[in-house]
């Protein structure tokens, strides 16, 4: 769980409290989901912009 804190937040003291690095954890993954689905959707757009200009 360590390595786990100092991989979340690199350059600050690792935290050892189990839960809360969890919650970074968790945090930090559903906020990389969000921006892969944003990308998703902005890569079909492009996609189709493109069949638009062939």
């Amino acid at each position: 769980f360590v390595e786990l804190s100092a991989l979340l937040e690199p350059g600050k003291k690792p935290k050892t409290d189990k839960a809360s690095i969890l919650c970074d954890a968790i945090r930090l993954m559903n906020q990389l989901r969000s921006e892969a689905d944003k990308l998703k959707t902005e890569n079909g757009q492009l996609e189709e912009n493109i069949k638009e200009l062939k």
